[in-house]
């Protein structure tokens, strides 16, 4: 029913605009329109406004605009008065406009949407609440955070997803936070200061999620290239350190230059 109920949603628009286009450029040369309806007869309900009576049918599939002086094959001809405001009165020129109106809609319609899709950004939900990596010294390693802790809650809500966490630290800047976490099977409170939290010494969150350290891309000639990494490869240990995010494992490669570094893989469900 919902699927079904969606697509007569959508269908409606896309019918309103089409309509909507026939309807202007009838009103831009002074054709009378006598129904502007969404849906086919049997007519609901609806309002006249002027010469136009705007209504939703029952029919959803589909709908009109009914214009004086437009003759069908049910028509006599012999109706048509020569009135200005008949469409049969107007030029072929303006008689093409009316009847392209609709399409013309629907090709603006789709140009705003896509045009509005492209400039949306969205911001990627990030499901780990188990902390990866943490800058050493840092604001989060001074109130007592722990890399492997997973975190609750902060200031006594649940969180679901780092965006979470980091939306509820910025705004608590200068305020006091008490996070919930886990830690070894144990739940603790980590409480940041307010004398901590001052905005000028924590303006980024020192911390970042456990995510798999995978290799999007390589380069080929690049040194991981010469190595041997390939795409998909997923970093488990360097010198048989764990690689617990992405951070671990810079932090250990740009504090080794110049030196052999062991890496332990798994690249399709093999260790290597």
């Amino acid at each position: 029913m919902i699927y079904l109920l969606s697509i007569i949603f959508v269908l409606s628009i896309l019918v309103f605009f089409h309509e909507l286009g026939h309807f202007l450029f009838a009103k831009l040369f002074g054709v009378r329109v006598e129904r502007f309806s969404i849906g086919f007869p049997p007519r609901l309900f609806g309002v006249q406004i002027g010469e136009t009576d705007y209504c939703i049918s029952a029919i959803p599939f589909g709908g009109y605009v009914k214009m004086s002086g437009v003759i069908d094959e049910s028509m006599d001809s012999s109706s048509l008065t020569g009135a200005p405001h008949e469409f049969a009165s107007k030029t072929w020129w303006q008689k093409i406009l009316i009847l392209v109106g609709g399409v013309t809609m629907n090709i603006l319609l789709a140009w705003v949407i896509i045009s509005g899709l492209l400039h949306v950004e969205g911001e990627p939900i990030i499901q780990s609440t188990k902390i990866g990596y943490m800058s050493e010294g840092g604001v989060s390693e001074k109130a007592g955070l722990q890399i492997g802790d997973q975190i609750l809650e902060i200031n006594g809500q649940p969180v679901n997803s780092w965006n979470e966490i980091r939306d509820r630290y910025f705004s608590n800047l200068g305020n006091q936070i008490v996070m919930t976490v886990r830690r070894d099977n144990t739940e603790k409170e980590i409480v940041f200061g307010s004398n901590i939290l001052q905005k000028e010494n924590a303006e980024q969150l020192d911390l970042s999620p456990r995510l798999p350290a995978t290799v999007g891309d390589v380069v080929s000639g690049a040194p991981a290239s010469d190595a041997g990494l390939q795409r998909g490869d997923r970093i488990l240990s360097i010198n048989e350190t764990e690689i617990n995010s992405w951070g671990e494992m810079t932090d250990i490669i740009e504090g080794n230059p110049n030196k052999p570094l062991e890496f332990k893989i798994s690249r399709n469900g093999e260790i290597l």
